[in-house]
């Protein structure tokens, strides 16, 4: 059973990488295909936070919380 359409770009943690060898994988720390997102693991956590924030509020919003946070200069 497979939950992403064949050929997705997605991206995983180094250990499970061999999991989704069906699909367009990347080793980007989050990738995005359609409605899924995915990224590398623990250490992309706020990355993947302001890609699902882009996705369900908007870009604005994603990169006005990234200063606050002093994500990027």
């Amino acid at each position: 059973y497979k939950l992403l359409p064949e050929n997705a770009v997605v991206t995983s943690h180094p250990g499970v990488a061999d999991v989704f060898s069906g699909y367009a994988y990347t080793l980007d720390r989050v990738a995005s295909d359609g409605q899924i997102i995915t990224s590398r693991g623990a250490g992309t956590a706020l990355e993947f936070a302001l890609a699902l924030l882009n996705r369900i509020a908007s870009d604005k919003a994603a990169r006005r919380v990234a200063s606050d946070i002093v994500m990027y200069e």
